[in-house]
């Protein structure tokens, strides 16, 4: 649902996709509203990473518990999760991967220096590493 002006109408549009009785399941970047509460005083930053993802709504950032609910709004049946990310595990799982991550750090490079748009994205979201212990995943598997 990243880079979608409207995700309300984005959920909307999936559950009128899916078949009675299907899946569809989706991996959002968010914090939680514990979280967002306990970060108020950063909310133009937050604001900012999140805007480089353009998962922000009229309504601000959507939380994991705004993504749930949405998910509610459309779906008989939702599961959803919340994980916290953990940089140190991410830097492991590169250096286990080996020359798998190695090539992806070059194309990384490579939109770092030649496109001003992935160059912002970037930028902005290495941001979310000042906030560890908050930023996270939110896991949500809906049925219609």
């Amino acid at each position: 649902t990243i880079f979608v002006e409207d995700v309300a109408k984005a959920v909307a549009e999936y559950h009128r996709v899916a078949r009675p009785g299907g899946t569809v399941c989706d991996n959002e970047v968010c914090l939680t509203r514990a979280s967002t509460e306990a970060l108020k005083d950063d909310l133009a930053d937050l604001e900012a990473i999140f805007g480089a993802f353009s998962s922000k709504t009229d309504r601000g950032i959507l939380t994991f518990e705004d993504w749930r609910d949405l998910y509610g709004s459309q779906f008989r049946e939702v599961d959803a999760a919340h994980f916290v990310a953990d940089p140190g595990e991410e830097t492991m799982a590169k250096k286990e991967d080996g020359l798998g991550s190695v090539v992806t750090m070059a194309k990384v490079a490579y939109l770092y220096y030649t496109n001003p748009e992935a160059k912002a994205i970037i930028d902005t979201t290495r941001n979310m590493y000042k906030y560890v212990g908050h930023f996270g995943y939110g896991l949500f598997v809906c049925r219609k």
